[in-house]
């Protein structure tokens, strides 16, 4: 869970800021934006997975639903 939120963490405060934000610029010169968007939106869905897979294990573990 911790390693899940050190990632998102880093998303948000250092790549989002740094690396997207420029590339889809270049997208938007070159005219590819919807191919840049569309992978930027399945990697926010994976993560958006494995959250909450990480939801759901810890809730299951905190109720004894490994035991």
């Amino acid at each position: 869970m911790v390693a899940l939120w050190l990632v998102f963490a880093a998303m948000l405060f250092v790549i989002e800021p740094l690396g997207p934000h420029r590339q889809l610029e270049r997208a938007f010169a070159d005219g590819a934006s919807a191919s840049t968007f569309k992978r930027m939106e399945r990697f926010h869905r994976i993560m958006l997975g494995l959250s909450l897979a990480t939801v759901l294990g810890a809730v299951g573990g905190s109720h004894g639903a490994f035991v």
